[in-house]
């Protein structure tokens, strides 16, 4: 899966919860464009599991759970491939829960921090 320094732009319209933006880039992106992954914290980066989150990361994490599941749809839809659609599915990244007041640092997949945040679907 192709990573890279900075953020792309579907990364950061997720971030920003610009779900129709995301949607419209989703539609007219390619695959490996849909695959980037990106370093989320330089402390990471030289650790044995460096974090580079995928935009399934970003959508997993989103509090408006119809509009995540349509973003998860639409961008699982446009990964035609089913090895890089299985990669993607299957990528981890290094992230902070907050359990009974502490932090715990985890190597998660995108249907973790959904079901994390309680996103069933």
């Amino acid at each position: 899966m192709p990573e890279v320094e900075e953020s792309n732009a579907l990364h950061e319209a997720l971030k920003k919860g610009h779900t129709e933006e995301a949607s419209k880039l989703i539609a007219s992106s390619s695959e490996e464009f849909l695959l980037e992954r990106y370093a989320t914290n330089s402390d990471y980066r030289d650790s044995i599991h460096p974090s580079h989150k995928s935009c399934l990361h970003i959508i997993a994490a989103m509090s408006q759970e119809p509009q995540a599941v349509k973003l998860c749809r639409e961008l699982l839809d446009r990964v035609r491939d089913h090895r890089k659609r299985d990669c993607l599915l299957n990528a981890t990244v290094m992230d902070e829960f907050k359990e009974n007041e502490q932090t715990l640092l985890v190597v998660v997949a995108a249907i973790h921090i959904a079901a994390y945040n309680g996103n069933a679907d």
